[in-house]
């Protein structure tokens, strides 16, 4: 893990939140551990966290919620998040890659596994939710040089204004 990682777990059982504090009590991280998704939504905007851990089964806004506003949040899209499912919540593919989320784990969970998991998902790419990707691919385009606009013959793309 990167030096001093910022972690933020929410999760409405106290239990999972100590063991989550627990698990990376080890680790070089600073673990910040709310009780609900309101809770967590506020204090990103002032923790910026590196990782998300968020309970998939908390009455809204849950993990999946919090995955989403944290994303398309100004201060923290490059913030991971690990949804932790379980076998009555099982994780849901689809709302998963529509929120942005990074990975998951199943609860009850091996916490080397989540270390590794934390670690990789941290190294990686950041994944995000699909209208904010094109949102930024349209915004990379418009910055883009005319050049890098033509195809791999140099024809355009687009027609551009006459001059």
């Amino acid at each position: 893990m990167q030096v001093t990682t910022k972690i933020l777990v929410a999760d409405d059982s106290a239990t999972m939140r100590r063991v989550l504090e627990m698990t990376f009590a080890g680790e070089d991280a600073e673990v910040h551990a709310v009780g609900s998704g309101q809770e967590a939504i506020e204090l990103a905007g002032q923790l910026q966290p590196d990782l998300v851990l968020a309970d998939a089964s908390m009455s809204s806004p849950d993990g999946y919620d919090i995955a989403q506003a944290m994303k398309k949040a100004a201060g923290s899209p490059g913030a991971a998040v690990i949804l932790l499912s379980s076998t009555q919540m099982p994780y849901d593919e689809a709302r998963g890659r529509s929120c942005g989320i990074d990975d998951h784990i199943a609860k009850p969970f091996d916490t080397q596994d989540l270390i590794e998991k934390a670690e990789a998902v941290l190294q990686g790419p950041r994944k995000q939710p699909p209208d904010q990707q094109a949102a930024q691919t349209v915004a990379a385009d418009m910055e883009a040089p005319v050049e890098q606009a033509l195809d791999a013959r140099g024809v355009p793309h687009a027609r551009l204004p006459a001059e």
